[in-house]
């Protein structure tokens, strides 16, 4: 039972043939991050001056980033994330050659060139 669900889920998870598993790196930026939560760590008191300085951490979320910034008045001033993405890509359809349609031009006949007006069968070469 369980080589066959294996089975199963090999053949979903594959792609198609002709499909193309691409790699691409998308990019999340916050400009002005709004911290969650804050924590004061401890006070540093300077001797000379007789100042207390307060080493703070600071917790920004968001859902899609995580951060912790510590120091003396901490601020994220921005943050930028780079999270991988698979993308798939279908295959392109075949390059269609031969074409059916209206065409138009000048044909030669037993009285000389005259226009002709008619439905041709054409093949491309190549396409623009």
């Amino acid at each position: 039972m369980g080589f066959i669900l294996g089975l199963a889920a090999n053949r979903l998870a594959a792609p198609e043939p002709g499909i193309e598993r691409v790699l691409r790196v998308d990019t999340v930026r916050v400009t002005r991050p709004v911290p969650r939560d804050s924590v004061v760590l401890r006070h540093i008191t300077v001797t000379k001056a007789d100042t207390v300085l307060t080493v703070t951490q600071v917790h920004y979320v968001d859902t899609a980033y995580e951060a912790w910034v510590s120091g003396i008045e901490p601020r994220l001033d921005s943050l930028r994330l780079l999270r991988p993405v698979t993308a798939i890509v279908p295959p392109s359809p075949p390059a269609r050659r031969w074409h059916l349609g209206v065409t138009a031009g000048v044909g030669i006949t037993p009285r000389g060139a005259e226009p002709y007006v008619g439905i041709g069968l054409t093949y491309s070469f190549f396409s623009f």
